[in-house]
């Protein structure tokens, strides 16, 4: 994390300091612990402790990212002056609480569509909260998937309404222009797109929000050939619930927007014990 963002997120909850802790608490050597009172794969750790160190808290770790965590289970011991250890507070637990949550849920689908296909993966998409897709991308890292595209810059994605302004063929045409360094991938919304877009120079082929059926009739009505040369993706309404069905298809990944944006947070707390 670097620093700009560290201290923005600190300004955002300190703007003027803690009112409270500043008027009834004491400065004084205390000892808090952080629990993780639910099941879940743990993530967030190294955010938490870049947060321990600004405020110079001295801090032991019980716990690695990617562990699975069962209920009560002690992650951090925290050390130093009480005021310190109450701003960073909620800030540590957010961390912890949001990226453990989207750590999880990743981890659920990759067991489950690993165990119908070995060799698919999952990846998170773009569909990430304004400021904080660094962490959520690392996240879904920690949990065992991929993060797809960070931004806009890293590699050319064809989508739906870049076809609407300019019709399928004409966007096609124009990839010839493309640096040979970026990969190229094309999203298309039914067959007969599939089969015109593999006749062009693309590296993933993405089929967005098909059903299970149609996956399977679009890579059957695929040269062979072709289809080996061309990674082949899936996404759109794709859940924990029927992610199973995707992977059974023969496809190479899986993107899920909502291993990000649709997560229960896991459950973490600091006590003060002395």
């Amino acid at each position: 994390m670097l620093r700009k963002d560290l201290e923005r997120f600190i300004e955002e909850d300190l703007p003027y300091g803690d009112v409270t802790t500043r008027n009834v608490v004491d400065e004084k050597e205390v000892t808090a612990k952080i629990h993780c009172n639910q099941k879940a794969v743990l993530s967030g750790t190294k955010e938490a402790i870049e947060v321990f160190k600004y405020f110079d808290l001295e801090f032991e770790q019980h716990r690695e990212e990617g562990e699975v965590l069962e209920p009560k289970i002690e992650v951090f011991d925290v050390f130093g002056d009480s005021r310190d250890i109450l701003k960073s507070e909620r800030l540590v637990l957010n961390f912890l609480t949001k990226m453990s949550a989207i750590s999880t849920k990743t981890r659920k689908a990759i067991e489950k569509a690993k165990k119908i296909n070995p060799e698919v993966k999952v990846a998170g998409t773009r569909k990430t909260t304004p400021g904080f897709r660094e962490f959520e991308k690392r996240a879904i890292k920690v949990g065992g998937g991929e993060k797809h595209r960070m931004n806009l810059s890293d590699s050319v994605l064809i989508k739906d309404n870049h076809i609407k302004i300019m019709g399928f063929e004409e966007v096609l045409n124009r990839l010839k222009n493309i640096d040979f360094t970026k990969k190229v991938e094309v999203e298309v919304e039914d067959k007969e797109q599939a089969n015109k877009a593999i006749s062009y120079p693309i590296d993933i082929l993405m089929l967005d929000n098909f059903s299970p059926k149609e996956v399977e009739e679009t890579l059957d009505s695929l040269e062979p050939q072709i289809r080996k040369d061309i990674t082949i993706e899936v996404s759109g309404g794709i859940t924990l619930e029927n992610i199973r069905e995707y992977a059974g298809k023969d496809v190479d990944i899986i993107s899920m927007g909502s291993l990000a944006h649709s997560v229960d947070g896991v459950d973490f707390s600091l006590e003060i014990i002395n």
